[in-house]
């Protein structure tokens, strides 16, 4: 594989994209802070995508006296919305999400017996909490009235609460019977 700055080609492709390789970043350095900072590293670069776009949507309106065809108003709202609002979704504390991945990390450094359950916890309240304030939202009674409603968000998050629940409860299953743990060989 082709390298670029020390790092896997394909690393480092993936999280300008808005992906990380997770294998990659194990092989690349070891240790419990380097795949946290692998994960959190295209989120930061969509950030910064984000200040070099506006910067220049300033300068353009700038030069241009303030008249901006339309169609470059709708482009640099989606460039906005991509930039902005999507690293901030996939940094919640809800896995798979980066931010799910992140909280993992951590959990499983600070608590190495009980982190990946404690993880699925804290996931699958923040991604529960996340789905009812969603649908509830439709109805005009948000618990957080600044998060709008949306019946496909409601059900993205309703999804990872169930999904999150399903590991948890894997993870209890293979705490209290070890003698599961090995692989079949067949």
């Amino acid at each position: 594989m082709y390298s670029w700055g020390g790092c896997l080609d394909r690393s480092a492709t993936l999280s300008c994209t808005g992906l990380v390789a997770w294998q990659s970043a194990a092989a690349i350095w070891n240790g419990a802070g380097s795949e946290i900072w692998f994960m959190s590293q295209a989120r930061f670069a969509q950030f910064l995508l984000l200040g070099v776009g506006m910067s220049s949507w300033i300068g353009y309106q700038a030069t241009n006296r303030g008249e901006v065809p339309q169609a470059l108003v709708i482009l640099s709202l989606q460039f906005f919305f991509v930039n902005f609002y999507w690293p901030i979704l996939n940094l919640l504390p809800v896995w798979p999400l980066d931010g799910g991945r992140i909280s993992r990390e951590t959990f499983e450094w600070l608590m190495p017996e009980r982190g990946t359950a404690t993880s699925l916890i804290v996931s699958m309240i923040v991604a529960a909490g996340l789905a009812i304030n969603s649908l509830l939202a439709l109805k005009g009674v948000g618990i957080f009235p600044s998060l709008l409603g949306d019946m496909y968000l409601g059900l993205f998050f309703a999804l990872f609460a169930v999904n999150n629940f399903q590991e948890w409860q894997i993870v209890r299953y293979r705490a209290r019977h070890p003698w599961d743990n090995e692989p079949d060989r067949w």
